[in-house]
């Protein structure tokens, strides 16, 4: 297992008596887009894997930022949410409000 691979492995929420989404910040040194969808997918197959819905992806600014640059979410031409296709599941795209931005992290959630 990568480092990032470790990084983007939450503790089971299931085992914490909580349903809630759990936060993954993403490692500074390696900002690349590989390296942001390895974790999303590993999220996503970690919520896969225990049977856990996923259905959004809620990225930190930063992050959606560079993603962005990649994959073009928002275009004048789409009028709905944009989706982030990984094998376990299409998550909606979404970008975190104040309140919730933290600098390199995202969330995977039902």
């Amino acid at each position: 297992m990568t480092e990032l691979e470790i990084n983007a492995i939450p503790a089971d929420p299931i085992l914490n008596g909580s349903d809630a989404p759990v936060r993954v910040k993403v490692i500074p040194e390696d900002l690349t887009y590989d390296a942001i969808k390895s974790a999303i997918y590993t999220q996503a197959r970690y919520l896969h894997e225990r049977s856990r819905p996923i259905a959004k992806l809620v990225l930190s600014r930063d992050l959606y930022e560079i993603l962005n640059r990649r994959l073009v979410f928002k275009t004048p031409a789409h009028k709905e949410k944009p989706y982030f296709v990984t094998p376990f599941g299409n998550l909606r795209v979404d970008i975190m409000d104040e309140g919730l931005d933290e600098p390199l992290s995202f969330i995977v959630s039902a």
